[in-house]
C-alpha cells in the first residue's frame, strides 16, 4: 500500500489490514521528515490494534481471519518525482546534484531512525531480511507525460505509441520517448520486486 504521511483513520484501516507497506517519497526535505514519523507513529498504531484484537477475541474466539490482521510489514520506500541527467563520461543516467542530496537525506533517516525504531518498538518481525536504506524503485518526474496518461486514459507502456494531444507537437521528443522507456522498465522492475518478495 502508498502509505501517505497523514494518518487518518482510512489510511490506518488500510495499514492494518496490509501485510506490506510501501511509502513514496518526493525529492523535498519534508519527505525525509515524514518518513522518520512512521518509525514513531506505527508502534502506537500497533499497540491500539492489540488491545482491539484481545477485546475483540474473548467474544469471537472461533475467529481466526481477524489475529492474522494488524501486523504491516515495512516493504520499503520508492523514491519519486525526481529528475536525472546523463553522464557521458560515465555512460549512465544519475540524479541531479539536489536530487541527489535529498535522496541520501531520506537514506539516512530510514537507515538511522526508521529500521531502527521498528526493529526495537514494535513485537514482530516488522523489517523483513530483505529490506535495507535503499529505494526498491526509482521513478524520475515525467513532466508533462503525466498529464497525457490522464488525459488519453493510457498506461505508461503504451504512452509512446500514441500521438500527443493536438494543442501541443503531435510527436514525442527522443528524450520524452527515452524516459518512457526507462519508467516502464523500472515499473516492471517494481512490480516483479513485489510479486517476488511480498
Amino acid at each position: 500500500m502508498d502509505l501517505p504521511p497523514a494518518f487518518n483513520t482510512l489510511v490506518r484501516s488500510a495499514l492494518y489490514c496490509s501485510d506490506y507497506f510501501l511509502v513514496p517519497c518526493t525529492a523535498d526535505l519534508f519527505s525525509a521528515y515524514c518518513i522518520t514519523l512512521i518509525g514513531a507513529m506505527l508502534p502506537k498504531f500497533i499497540n491500539e490494534w492489540e488491545l482491539g484484537e484481545r477485546s475483540y477475541k474473548e467474544s469471537n474466539s472461533f475467529d481466526n481471519f481477524i489475529p492474522s490482521k494488524g501486523k504491516p510489514k515495512w516493504g520499503g520506500w520508492i523514491y519519486n518525482g525526481f529528475d536525472s541527467i546523463r553522464f557521458p563520461s560515465l555512460r549512465e543516467r544519475k540524479e541531479t546534484v539536489i536530487d541527489e542530496v535529498h535522496l541520501k537525506n531520506v537514506q539516512e533517516e530510514v537507515e538511522k531512525q526508521l529500521i531502527p525504531q521498528l526493529k526495537d518498538k514494535i513485537p514482530y518481525q516488522c523489517v523483513p531480511d530483505f529490506v535495507n536504506s535503499e529505494p526498491i524503485a526509482k521513478i524520475e518526474d515525467l513532466n508533462n507525460g503525466a498529464s497525457h496518461i490522464q488525459h488519453l486514459n493510457l498506461p505508461l507502456k503504451y504512452l509512446a505509441m500514441t500521438k500527443k494531444p493536438k494543442k501541443t507537437s503531435r510527436r514525442w521528443s527522443d528524450y520524452q520517448q527515452d524516459l518512457m522507456d526507462r519508467m516502464d522498465k523500472e515499473y516492471d522492475s517494481l512490480a516483479q520486486h513485489i510479486i517476488n518478495k511480498f
